[in-house]
């Protein structure tokens, strides 16, 4: 409560602080307000156009409340205004994913590695794809890779054995 009514006064003394709506909207958004953080998302946007948090963070947003054809208009502008911003390739990916097109999600999870290899959720969720896409080898390489970068996530093995099964190896499972 104490932020907030900071984040009020902040914005008494200068209702063109754009990051102040930001900052803001992470604080709604983390207390599940969301129509709320979308709204501070889209203020600081109106005052700040290039202000790339303001859009990454309503797109997620947007993709926690099922809206994954916003989301990938707020993530393209993100790549608009930062071509090398490899989250928003991710995230832009797995909004593409919820909305079928397996295509487009694979090829941002790849220009998303492209960036940073270090990407662990982007193996994963490429491996998924590739999964779908009946390509059950490139799948277990993906989810090796995001368990060999961070074994604690059961999640990929889960997955890998999935895999594996469908591949018919049942020795490697």
């Amino acid at each position: 409560e104490q932020a907030f009514s900071d984040y009020e006064k902040v914005l008494e003394l200068d209702p063109d602080y754009y990051v102040a709506y930001e900052q803001r909207g992470n604080l709604k958004r983390a207390q599940k307000d969301f129509p709320g953080a979308l709204d501070d998302y889209t203020q600081a946007i109106a005052i700040n156009p290039g202000y790339v948090l303001a859009y990454f963070h309503r797109g997620e947003v947007k993709q926690i409340i099922g809206d994954f054809h916003g989301a990938v208009v707020d993530f393209d502008e993100v790549i608009e205004i930062n071509p090398d911003n490899a989250d928003a390739y991710h995230s832009r990916g797995f909004a593409k994913y919820h909305l079928k097109d397996l295509d487009g999600a694979l090829s941002d999870y790849d220009t998303a590695l492209e960036l940073n290899w270090f990407l662990v959720y982007a193996y994963f969720d490429r491996g998924n794809v590739k999964f779908e896409k009946h390509d059950i080898e490139g799948a277990i390489q993906d989810f090796d890779s995001a368990y060999s970068m961070y074994p604690k996530d059961v999640n990929f093995l889960i997955y890998r054995s999935l895999a594996k099964l469908d591949f018919k190896d049942y020795k490697g499972v």
